[in-house]
C-alpha cells in the first residue's frame, strides 16, 4: 500500500493527470491498457450488467424517469409530485386518477411551458388536436347536435348484449 496518506495519493493523482495530458505516448499507453482489458472481459462484464439490471429494474425505471423529466421537461420529481398534489392525483381533463402508468406532462410545444399532467388518452387526444380550434368545435358540434342520430333514432348492441339503442323510422331492427 504505498499510498497510505491521502496527500501522496492526491499528489500521485495529480502527477497522472499532468503525464497524461502531456505525454502522448503515455496516453496511448494507458488507452490501449483499458481496450485490451475491455475486449478480454467483454462476455462478463455484458453478463454482470444484465444481472444488475434484473436485479434492480425498479430503481433503474425510477432513475431513468428522474433524468427524463429534468432532461425533457426541466423538472425534478418533487416539481411532478407537487403539481400531482395541485391537481389532486388526477388527470386535469378527464379528472380520472392514473392506473398502470403515471399522468404524462402536457406541455405546449411551442413555448415549453407545462400545463398540466394528463392521462394517456387525454394527453394522446390533445395531441391530435392540440392547435386546431376549428377541429375541436366541429368535435364539440357532432356529439352535441349529430342529425343522422335524431332523424333515424339508430341504436346500438354492445358485445355483451345488452341494447342501448335500437333503430327506428323504417329502418331494420
Amino acid at each position: 500500500m504505498p499510498y497510505t496518506n491521502p496527500i501522496n495519493y492526491e499528489n500521485a493523482k495529480s502527477q497522472f493527470r499532468i503525464r497524461y495530458a502531456s505525454d502522448p505516448v503515455f496516453r496511448k499507453k494507458i488507452l490501449n491498457k483499458g481496450k485490451r482489458y475491455y475486449l478480454k472481459h467483454i462476455p462478463e462484464d455484458r453478463e454482470r450488467s444484465r444481472r444488475y439490471r434484473l436485479k434492480n429494474k425498479e430503481r433503474l425505471k425510477q432513475i431513468n424517469w428522474k433524468g427524463r423529466i429534468k432532461y425533457d421537461f426541466g423538472i425534478t420529481p418533487e416539481e411532478y409530485n407537487l403539481l400531482l398534489n395541485l391537481q389532486k392525483g388526477k388527470c386535469a381533463i378527464c379528472e380520472k386518477p392514473p392506473t398502470i402508468r403515471r399522468l404524462d406532462i402536457d406541455h405546449n410545444h411551442s413555448t415549453g411551458i407545462i400545463r398540466g399532467l394528463l392521462c394517456r388518452s387525454c394527453n394522446r387526444f390533445l395531441g391530435i388536436i392540440e392547435n386546431n380550434i376549428i377541429m375541436m368545435n366541429k368535435l364539440d358540434s357532432y356529439l352535441l347536435n349529430n342529425p343522422l342520430g335524431r332523424v333515424a333514432k339508430i341504436k346500438i348492441r354492445t358485445r355483451n348484449g345488452k341494447t342501448i339503442f335500437t333503430k327506428k323510422n323504417g329502418l331494420s331492427k
